[in-house]
């Protein structure tokens, strides 16, 4: 079944009119249909490239997060095809990215709201830490402690040719050196297993500026969605921002809603755990992330 025959399934007698690819996903596929003679006059649809399950349990996470922030509703899917696809609720606001490039001189109410989102995600609590194993939620858990957790992950990740080749042999040892010294920041974080999004950034949420202010109309894309510290949220969210500070860092610090002692450290030392996949997978964001982690090893901080 292709997602035509699910439209004409889902709203019979509508036409399909304009079809638009989206911009924003680096995983998989997102279209805007247009919709003539439905209740809907768009809708979104989302398409899988990877492994089979994956659909399946990002559904699931959406239907679970809904119970405390904005998602699409879906409205249909076609799960058992090689490449899954849901018909989703074409949801209103712009991109959080966009908002900020429209309207800088508002990035602190913006990153204000996206800080409160993400921090109330973090309320849903699961049996332990850990990746989802399925549609069903439960969970392949994570043991040990957080630091040692961290290392081991990190070690196989940095010290690989493909790693090498992105970084460099003199980078390689920097920032392996660097996530030894801070992964005991670690240690006093007692093991959590709350909803995490896991790749909390301005393009997967939208916005809205109402006349109260900025509100979070969506949170977007939960594939790789699991059970552990919300704090990694927050590292996702600080990633790319100047270590003094900006406005945006500055509302989502204030709109966070977990405050804990030396937060933000923590939160940057989770964020390696993406760092590690985008240096070792092909990707848009490859340079970026390259060029942070330069800046890291050269100013001895996360």
């Amino acid at each position: 079944m292709d997602f035509t025959a699910l439209i004409e399934q889902t709203f019979p007698g509508s036409h399909i009119g304009e079809v638009s690819a989206l911009s924003g996903g680096y995983a998989n596929d997102l279209f805007r249909v247009g919709l003539d003679g439905a209740s809907f006059p768009s809708v979104i649809v989302r398409q899988w490239r990877r492994a089979p399950g994956v659909a399946a349990r990002e559904l699931a996470v959406m239907a679970r997060a809904a119970q405390v922030v904005p998602v699409p509703r879906i409205l249909a899917s076609a799960l058992n095809t090689a490449h899954p696809f849901a018909l989703l609720e074409d949801m209103p606001g712009m991109r959080g990215d966009e908002a900020l490039a429209w309207f800088p001189d508002e990035a602190e109410a913006i990153g204000a709201v996206l800080g409160g989102a993400f921090s109330r995600i973090g309320a849903l609590q699961f049996e332990a830490p850990g990746l989802f194993a399925d549609e069903t939620l439960r969970v392949d858990a994570f043991t040990g402690d957080a630091a040692d957790n961290l290392l081991a992950y990190a070690h196989p990740l940095i010290w690989n040719d493909a790693a090498r080749a992105v970084l460099g042999a003199q980078l390689q040892a920097g920032w392996w050196g660097l996530i030894e010294r801070e992964a005991p920041c670690l240690c006093g974080l007692e093991p959590q297993r709350s909803l995490v999004h896991a790749d909390a950034n301005t393009k997967n949420v939208l916005v809205e500026r109402r006349h109260a202010g900025w509100q979070v109309s969506a949170v977007l894309d939960w594939e790789f969605a699991l059970s552990g510290p919300p704090l990694m949220d927050l590292g996702n969210l600080l990633r790319f921002e100047n270590r003094a500070g900006t406005p945006f860092s500055a509302g989502v610090l204030r709109g966070w809603s977990h405050p804990l002692p030396d937060a933000v450290r923590q939160a940057r030392a989770l964020d390696v755990y993406s760092l590690l996949d985008f240096v070792n997978r092909p990707n848009a964001l490859q340079a970026n992330v390259l060029a942070l982690i330069r800046w890291q090893v050269q100013t001895d901080s996360l």
